[in-house]
C-alpha cells in the first residue's frame, strides 16, 4: 500500500485492475454498530490479490497503514491496520465512537476531511514524490464502496506514469508537467457514480516532481526508471530534467495529447536520452528552440566565442551559457528588479547590429535578451571587465561578418575605414593588409573610437611608444578607453595577415595578443 511494489512494466498505458475477491474478516462478526459497521473491532480490506494484465504487480498493506470511513453526516473515522501487513488483505480496527449511521465509502490513505455533499471527499496527490528504484514512488490513492460494512475492496484511482532516462549525467530532479491541466495536488474522490473517481480539486498542480538532493543520482547504464503518481486524464505532457550542474533539459512527450487511465501503468518504452552541453552554447525560446532542451553550440576562435548563421524565424528570447550552468544575459540589478522578468536589450537590425552589448553574470541577475526575426552572427567576449564578483561581458550581433576591423595608414583604410576581420582557421584575422611604407594600425570594434566606456580598440600600452614590431612575434596590446590614449602598433612596409588572440595574457583582463604574420602564415604554426 505505501507500496511495497515490484513492477514489471511491459506496455504503454496498460490497464490493470487491482480488484480482488472479497475476503471475510475472521469468518465472523464482531460488535457491529449501525448498519453492520464494526466498532471497537475490525473490518476487512483487500487490494490487488488478482492480477490481470501486468505480471509481477503486488500492492500490499504495510504496518501503520490507515484508511478512512465516513458517517452519514460526513464525519471521518480512521481505521488502522491490526493484522495482514505484508499481504493484500488486512484487518483494520478503530477505537472511535462511530456515528449513528455510516456510508459505505472508504479511502486510502487516511484523511481528516469530511465527506461533502454530493458524496465527494478531498484528498491529496503528492506534488513532491520520492524516488524508488522499484515500485510506485508515493502513496497511491484508492477507494472502496462496501455493501455490508465488513468487507471493503479497494480500487486504484490514479495512474502510474513511467519513464526511462538515459545518459552520462547526474540528475538532481525530474518534473512531469501537463500543459494547461492539473495532474497532482488537491483532488477529490467522487463517489456519486457507479465507481469512485479521482478528479482534480481547486488550485491543483500541473506538475509533479521527484527531487534527488544536491548530489543527485547518476543514471544507470541501462537507464533509470522514474514513476509518477498522477490524476487520470488526457494531457499534453513534458518531462523536465535538472542535472547537478544546473543544466535543464525539457522533452515534450509525443506530438498529441495522451490519455492516462485510472488503475493503469502508462509506460513510455523508448528511453529519453539526456545530453549535457559540454561547451559554450546559445539557448532560448525562438523557432524550434526550447530553453535547456535544445541549444546551438558555439565555437571558440582563440577566446572569442561565436555562433554564425543563427536563424531566428519569428523573434524570441535567448541567453548564452557555458555547458549547463553559467548564464549570461542583460544587465538587471538585483535590488531594482529581483525577478528579472523583462528583457532589457533587443537585437534590432535598425539600431543594435554591431553595437557592443554588456551582459552580466555573478552578482547580477542575467535577464533574457530579445532577438528580432533575422539571421545573425553572434560574438561573445566572455571575460571582459569588472571584478570577480560582478563581471560584465561583451556581446555583438551582426547580420553579416564580424564587428572587428583593422584601421590604419594601410591600403583600403587610411584611418577612416575598417578592413574587416573574419574568422578563419579558428582565428579572428584580417587577411592581406598592405602597408606601402612603414605604417601603423589599431584594431577596433565597429567604426568607433571612444565613448563613455571602453571604446573597443586594441592598442599598445603608452610605455611602448611607436616601436616597429618584429614580424611573426606576438605583440601585447591593451584595450583603450575614452580617458586613455595608448599608441599605435607600428609595422614595416609589407603585406601581412593580422591576428587577434582573445585569450588574456597571464590572466590579465585588459591585455591580449596581436600577431602580425607574413601573408599565409599562422601564429605558432597553428
Amino acid at each position: 500500500m505505501k507500496k511495497t511494489l515490484f513492477v514489471s512494466l511491459i506496455a504503454m498505458a496498460a490497464a490493470v485492475s487491482f480488484s480482488c475477491n472479497k475476503e471475510e474478516a475472521d469468518g465472523g462478526e464482531k460488535n457491529h454498530a449501525g448498519q453492520g459497521f464494526a466498532s471497537q473491532s475490525e473490518i476487512s480490506a483487500s487490494s490487488a490479490a488478482t492480477k490481470t494484465v501486468l505480471d509481477g504487480v503486488s500492492i500490499k498493506w504495510e504496518k501503520d497503514d490507515a484508511i478512512t470511513l465516513f458517517g452519514e453526516d460526513g464525519s471521518p473515522v480512521k481505521y488502522t491496520i491490526s493484522e495482514g501487513a505484508g499481504t493484500t488483505s488486512g484487518l483494520f480496527g478503530t477505537d472511535a465512537v462511530l456515528p449513528e449511521k455510516m456510508t459505505g465509502y472508504a479511502v486510502y490513505p487516511s484523511v481528516e476531511a469530511s465527506l461533502a455533499e454530493g458524496n465527494s471527499v478531498p484528498v491529496y496527490v503528492a506534488t513532491d514524490q520520492s524516488y524508488t528504484a522499484t515500485g510506485f514512488p508515493a502513496e497511491y490513492p484508492m477507494a472502496a464502496v462496501s455493501e455490508d460494512g465488513k468487507n471493503f475492496l479497494f480500487e486504484n484511482l490514479a495512474t502510474v506514469a513511467s519513464f526511462t532516462l538515459s545518459g552520462d549525467v547526474r540528475v538532481k530532479s525530474v518534473t512531469l508537467t501537463a500543459e494547461g491541466a492539473a495532474i497532482a495536488g488537491n483532488a477529490t474522490v467522487d463517489f456519486s457514480g457507479a465507481v469512485p473517481v479521482l478528479k482534480p480539486g481547486q488550485d491543483a498542480s500541473n506538475t509533479v516532481s521527484v527531487a534527488l538532493g544536491d548530489e543527485g543520482m547518476a543514471l544507470s547504464s541501462e537507464g533509470s526508471v522514474f514513476r509518477f503518481i498522477v490524476i487520470p486524464g488526457t494531457y499534453s505532457l513534458s518531462l523536465t530534467v535538472t542535472e547537478t550542474n544546473n543544466n535543464v533539459t525539457t522533452k515534450k512527450l509525443g506530438s498529441e495529447a495522451l490519455t492516462l487511465n485510472a488503475g493503469s501503468v502508462a509506460e513510455f518504452k523508448v528511453p529519453l536520452e539526456i545530453v549535457t552541453p559540454q561547451g559554450w552554447n546559445i539557448t532560448g525560446s525562438f523557432g524550434d528552440m526550447n530553453w535547456g532542451a535544445s541549444w546551438i553550440d558555439m565555437k571558440d576562435a582563440h577566446g572569442l566565442i561565436y555562433a554564425e548563421g543563427l536563424e531566428v524565424p519569428d523573434g524570441g528570447l535567448f541567453k548564452i551559457r557555458y555547458a549547463g550552468s553559467e548564464w549570461y544575459g542583460g544587465q538587471v540589478d538585483r535590488s531594482l528588479d529581483p525577478e528579472a522578468a523583462e528583457p532589457v536589450f533587443t537585437i534590432n537590425p535598425d539600431t543594435q547590429i554591431g553595437n557592443i552589448t554588456h551582459v552580466y553574470t555573478d552578482t547580477k541577475i542575467s535577464a533574457n535578451l530579445t532577438i528580432a526575426e533575422g539571421k545573425y552572427n553572434i560574438y561573445f567576449d566572455y571575460w571582459a571587465f569588472g571584478n570577480e564578483s560582478e563581471r560584465y561581458h561583451y556581446l555583438w550581433a551582426m547580420t553579416e561578418g564580424t564587428p572587428f576591423g583593422v584601421v590604419g595608414n594601410c591600403t583600403g583604410s587610411g584611418w577612416g575605414k575598417n578592413i574587416p576581420m573574419v574568422i578563419k582557421n579558428g582565428w579572428l584575422m584580417a587577411e592581406g593588409v598592405e602597408f606601402t611604407e612603414q605604417g601603423a594600425f589599431k584594431i577596433r570594434f565597429g567604426e568607433i573610437w571612444g565613448g563613455e566606456t571602453w571604446d573597443g580598440t586594441f592598442e599598445l600600452g603608452s610605455d611602448n611608444q611607436d616601436t616597429v614590431r618584429e614580424i611573426g612575434s606576438p605583440v601585447t596590446v591593451i584595450r583603450g578607453n575614452s580617458g586613455y590614449h595608448p599608441k599605435n602598433i607600428a609595422v614595416p612596409a609589407g603585406t601581412y595577415d593580422i591576428y587577434l588572440d582573445f585569450n588574456r595574457v597571464e590572466g590579465d583582463q585588459y591585455r591580449q595578443t596581436v600577431w602580425i604574420m607574413p601573408q599565409g602564415e599562422v601564429p605558432g604554426g597553428n
